[in-house]
């Protein structure tokens, strides 16, 4: 709700209030802020993901809304950009999910979707394991490959941008 009343100058608290100039000044609008909100939310009741679309549509809330908030404050945002845009940010996440594997699951977080683990026969005991076993290897490098299509699916993002966005 505050964040609603940033947008017109009467937000209560102080990271709101601190938030609002730039959404005014920028002139953002305030869906990506919203769905940042929501992955929070998110965070706090899902540590697991059934499948890999449930895993994007969760990147869809925490990761592609800092891009698409990139792109509002460089005034370059176009929904082509949006799309690549979109597929970096999601790519981005995934390549982090997978650098922190043991470290998530050691704090009851699992980013690697249940059928994918299912697939490969990876336990989360897996995750957790000082040397990684074989199913967790396939498994790692099924989803590197997800992750490096969508990064290069978003790369001619850069080439559309001037040298400062980019």
């Amino acid at each position: 709700a505050d964040l609603g009343r940033a947008a017109a100058g009467g937000a209560t608290s102080p990271v709101v209030q601190k938030l609002a100039p730039v959404i005014r000044d920028f002139e953002l609008t305030l869906d990506p802020f919203r769905a940042l909100i929501e992955a929070n939310r998110m965070d706090q009741r899902v540590a697991r993901y059934q499948g890999f679309g449930d895993l994007v549509d969760y990147c869809m809330l925490s990761a592609a809304p800092v891009g698409r908030l990139v792109l509002s404050v460089f005034k370059v945002s176009t929904p082509e950009r949006v799309a690549l845009s979109d597929n970096v940010c999601i790519g981005l996440q995934l390549v982090e999910h997978l650098q922190d594997i043991g470290e998530d699951a050691g704090r009851g977080r699992v980013y690697m979707p249940a059928a994918d683990m299912a697939r490969f026969g990876c336990s989360e005991a897996d995750l957790r394991a000082a040397s990684a076993p074989r199913a967790l290897r396939e498994l790692v490098a099924m989803e590197v490959e997800r992750a490096r299509g969508l990064l290069s699916a978003g790369a001619p993002l850069a080439a559309s941008l001037r040298p400062r966005p980019r």
